[in-house]
């Protein structure tokens, strides 16, 4: 076999890995036993029996009173309410209606972002509840497969004689406990993942061959896609636009015409962006805003946190907390592996950040490695400062709620590279094949611990 066919051999067998990994997960997760589930399947079940997308007039009231009946039912079947993982609902009388189990928030399946994934869902619905819940499950598993096969194309166009790097990326993605918890979710997220990773594709072949017209038009419009299919995905547009711009950064003065061209593009977006606001009316501009922000003053709350000294140190834990969230926190935030292994799990990021700091201190990388390992950080530090913003924006209401790390999820492909190229600084380049089987092997080994030791005895113990 010639060993230009084995790299693409070697990624299939990973996202052949990361579906059973992912199947496993979907399996072992009781039903609705995954955040925001129950709502999730109410906007899936009621595209598949009208057969076209939805609007509502109202948040508050049930668009099928009979389906969230059903829902609730079955939550009750599986002893949703046992776990304690419905915030303000107190056990007694089976509820009728979700606005019963969750007083804040939307009731009804009323969603502010592109109906994409609720509509692939509903092509696969089979006439059970459940086993409609099982059937978007699996379309998640089968999305975050394809995201492992993008984070190893991104990787191997970077790194192709880093074995580390090339196969340790999507070994990180395909064999992450939280990353498979949130890819065999019935929600949108998996979706999302893999237009995210799709993005960081491109934006990697862009640094690599470079940033033809056709391969920038085709990366808006995933990334154009992704932030409509959920909002999170705006964080990583800065990362992304730091990646095709790096070479002329790189370059420095000899490239300044570029680079001011460059800006002036951006700065003409904006100001397009900025007329077409105010040319909107009040109902275009009221969905623009209930879109991007939950309520319509929840931008100055996070302006009124940011300047508020006081705040800070909730900030510092929140994003400790994000941290804490992005390697494991499972179910209705119910699930945590002990403190002392999120500190392990922090100290070998910052031994991966001292290494890629190494890397580009030593001339290990070049100038397309070194922008590739810049936005992934980038990614990475917006996701989670973004994740913290919003949570922090509901410090001083009556509905603060923790801070949840799967958001950060997004980023994993970038995080992933990040990791895999740092904890290449300390392997000799002779032996970074070995050093990603032992990483695999590893990985494999605690995946199967968490799934197995942690996450299927709390759930069975129900």
């Amino acid at each position: 076999m010639s060993s230009a066919a084995r790299p693409p051999l070697f990624l299939g067998a990973l996202a052949a890995l990361a579906v059973l990994h992912g199947l496993l997960w979907a399996a072992v997760m009781p039903p609705w036993q995954n955040p925001d589930e129950p709502k999730h399947l109410e906007y899936v079940r009621l595209l598949a029996a009208r057969g076209d997308a939805l609007a509502f007039a109202t948040e508050d009231e049930a668009a099928d009173p009979a389906l969230q009946r059903a829902i609730l039912a079955s939550m009750d079947r599986h002893r949703f309410w046992w776990f304690g993982r419905a915030p303000g609902y107190q056990p007694g009388p089976l509820p009728e209606r979700f606005r019963d189990v969750w007083p804040l928030g939307t009731h009804t399946a009323y969603y502010r972002a592109s109906p994409a994934y609720y509509w692939l869902a509903a092509r696969l619905q089979p006439a059970g509840l459940e086993a409609g819940l099982y059937a978007a499950r699996l379309l998640s598993v089968l999305l975050g497969a394809a995201a492992v096969v993008a984070t190893g194309a991104a990787a191997r166009a970077l790194f192709p004689d880093d074995p580390l790097a090339r196969y340790g990326a999507p070994a990180l993605v395909a064999l992450h406990p939280m990353v498979a918890a949130v890819n065999a979710t019935a929600s949108p997220d998996a979706l999302v993942g893999l237009l995210a990773a799709l993005a960081w594709l491109l934006a990697c072949r862009a640094l690599a061959h470079g940033a033809t017209p056709a391969r920038l038009v085709l990366l808006a419009t995933v990334l154009s896609a992704a932030v409509l299919v959920k909002r999170t995905a705006l964080a990583l547009l800065p990362a992304v636009a730091l990646a095709v711009f790096w070479p002329v950064l790189a370059a420095g003065r000899r490239r300044l015409p570029a680079l001011l061209a460059g800006t002036a593009a951006l700065a003409a977006c904006a100001g397009l962006a900025w007329l077409a606001w105010a040319g909107m009316d009040e109902p275009a501009r009221w969905t623009v805003q209930r879109y991007l922000f939950n309520e319509p003053d929840q931008p100055a709350r996070i302006l009124g946190v940011l300047r508020n000294p006081e705040a800070w140190p909730h900030m510092a834990d929140y994003l400790r907390r994000i941290h804490d969230g992005y390697w494991g926190v499972f179910g209705w935030e119910a699930v945590r592996y002990p403190r002392a292994a999120y500190g392990v799990l922090l100290a070998a990021g910052i031994a991966a950040s001292a290494g890629v700091l190494a890397r580009a201190a030593r001339g290990d990388l070049d100038q397309a490695q070194r922008g590739a390992v810049v936005a992934a950080g980038a990614a990475v530090l917006a996701m989670a400062l973004a994740a913290v913003a919003f949570f922090a924006s509901y410090l001083a209401t009556p509905f603060a709620q923790p801070p949840q790390g799967r958001y950060l999820v997004i980023a994993a492909p970038m995080a992933a590279l990040w990791l895999a190229v740092g904890l290449g600084a300390w392997v000799p380049s002779g032996r970074r094949a070995r050093a990603a089987a032992v990483l695999i092997a590893a990985l494999a080994a605690v995946d199967g611990l968490v799934l197995f030791g942690l996450v299927a005895p709390y759930f069975r113990a129900g």
